[in-house]
């Protein structure tokens, strides 16, 4: 299982979904030195990790803005959703307040997708709104 979850995360999956959950975790661990300082708090850390999302979505193009309010279907405590214009799908805003960090919410997707395939989710990119940060999942 240890093997999986290496392979998983490391991008050896054979999940096209999970290309952009995979090169975003590697964006934004770009940043994280081996020598972090203990007494960092966790919130500074989600901190810069947001700014390397927000610099990961701009230089990507990753803006996602076609939130349509009319599909709203309802909310848990972390995630919005709303009814793809396909009508078949949901897409769900997340703003990761039960994650420590993106990037265990981006293994998280990609676990998900590995033992969930047939439900697997897609990134489709980022959206921002009243200054909190959001992943947009299909």
């Amino acid at each position: 299982m240890n093997y999986e979850l290496r392979s998983i995360i490391s991008g050896d999956s054979h999940n096209s979904e999970d290309n952009l959950i995979q090169t975003s975790l590697f964006f934004i661990g770009a940043s994280k030195t081996t020598g972090r300082k203990i007494e960092e708090s966790e919130f500074v850390a989600k901190e810069s990790e947001i700014e390397r999302v927000i610099l990961f979505a701009n230089l990507n193009e990753l803006w996602y803005n076609k939130i349509d309010e009319d599909h709203y279907i309802g909310e848990g405590a972390e995630q919005k959703v709303y009814l793809d214009t396909d009508g078949r799908n949901v897409i769900k805003i997340n703003d990761i307040i039960f994650y420590t960090s993106w990037k265990d919410y981006l293994i998280s997707l990609l676990i998900h997708n590995y033992l969930f395939p047939s439900t697997a989710y897609k990134l489709l990119g980022f959206y921002q709104k009243d200054n909190v940060l959001y992943s947009v999942v299909k």
